[in-house]
């Protein structure tokens, strides 16, 4: 397995599908060479070997537009780059272009609402949170106020005409709390999801990230209850990193019930990111797939804050299928723009400076082996 280093010292080493290794050196000739190596990406590969996948026409001018910005980031300084989009103050948002306001977080500040934050700073703006229904609820209550039920810590990121995003929506979500579980669930079913990206271990280094909202045979535990929803265990199936889990959720309510899925990657350590692309790029045409073939509802994606992992996953799927489908090339590539997108929907969406440059490795990987 190859890893390719950044000219700057504290680009993280990353392992990529080739077997050979490339290192820029430091200082004005590593910027050189950091050059020569973006354009040899795009002379090489295709060249010699064809991409027959969808949108394959595309992918060449799409490596173009990644080398001249590899190249720009290399001698304007990457880490300079990723800190100038990470710290992003307030984002502020406004339907008129000569104005600004900052994007409010008023209910998640609400006394009956703060409990449910798994973190205190990372919380949904109020134009863009997914609002629940008194309808779910076990015992609805319509004499319960409307900022208390319909609250949970999830955002939407919907398609973008300005990223040329084709179709897909996400919702963005922090991992269940135990008091939030059942509202976990409700949300599932309101905005009809089939399929549940998760993008954490339960617990990492100790730390506990993620309740356990759903039934695990490993466990022993093969069906559990939260709130008005029965969730029964199907089957688990094993896919090198990643774990797939079939459920039945059943609303007591209506007596309906559905197919839902859930597809863990389980090498993605906290604030950090996955140390090969490779497996990284499998999970993401896995959980695609499944998707595809659930036929249904938004993609549903969660780690513990809901933002950092899961922004990097949002991006990299957005900058992706926007080269697979988008006319627009130059767009489609747009790391900044399309972090800076995510963020107006969601706060603190990718954390790092490392997590920003992951989106560039991936995004490089896939078009160089055709992750598509």
């Amino acid at each position: 397995m190859k890893k390719i280093e950044d000219g700057s010292d504290d680009w993280k080493k990353v392992e990529s599908p080739r077997e050979d290794r490339v290192k820029a050196r430091k200082g004005s000739k590593g910027a050189e060479r950091a050059r020569s190596l973006a354009l040899s990406v795009v002379r090489d590969p295709f060249a010699a070997a064809p991409c027959t996948s969808k949108g394959a026409r595309g992918i060449p001018a799409a490596l173009r537009v990644y080398a001249a910005q590899l190249a720009r980031l290399h001698s304007t300084g990457i880490v300079r780059v990723a800190v100038r989009i990470i710290h992003l103050s307030a984002v502020l948002i406004s339907p008129h272009p000569t104005r600004t306001q900052e994007a409010s977080c008023r209910i998640s500040e609400l006394p009956c609402n703060t409990k449910k934050n798994r973190f205190k700073n990372i919380k949904p703006y109020d134009h863009s949170r997914i609002k629940l229904c008194a309808f779910t609820l076990s015992s609805p209550n319509l004499a319960v106020e409307e900022d208390d039920f319909s609250y949970i810590n999830a955002s939407w990121i919907e398609p973008d005409s300005a990223l040329g995003t084709h179709g897909c929506r996400y919702i963005a979500a922090q991992g269940p709390c135990k008091k939030t579980m059942s509202d976990f669930w409700r949300c599932v079913w309101e905005t009809h999801v089939s399929v549940i990206g998760i993008l954490t271990q339960l617990v990492e280094n100790g730390q506990a990230k993620c309740h356990c909202y759903y039934p695990d045979p490993e466990n022993g535990v093969l069906v559990v209850k939260h709130g008005a929803f029965t969730i029964t265990h199907v089957r688990t199936t094993y896919h090198g990193k990643s774990i797939v889990r079939e459920f039945i959720l059943l609303f007591e309510n209506s007596g309906e019930q559905r197919n839902v899925k859930q597809v863990a990657f389980m090498d993605w350590p906290d604030h950090g990111v996955p140390r090969n692309s490779g497996s990284f790029l499998s999970y993401r045409l896995l959980i695609k797939k499944i998707h595809l073939e659930m036929q249904h509802g938004p993609l549903l994606l969660h780690c513990s804050a809901g933002v950092g992992r899961t922004g990097v996953f949002i991006a990299i799927d957005i900058l992706l299928s926007n080269v697979q489908c988008g006319p627009d090339v130059g767009l489609a590539i747009n790391v900044d723009e399309t972090v800076k997108r995510l963020r107006r929907a969601r706060c603190s969406m990718v954390q790092t400076a490392e997590q920003y440059k992951f989106i560039y490795t991936a995004v490089r990987d896939a078009l160089l082996y055709h992750y598509f």
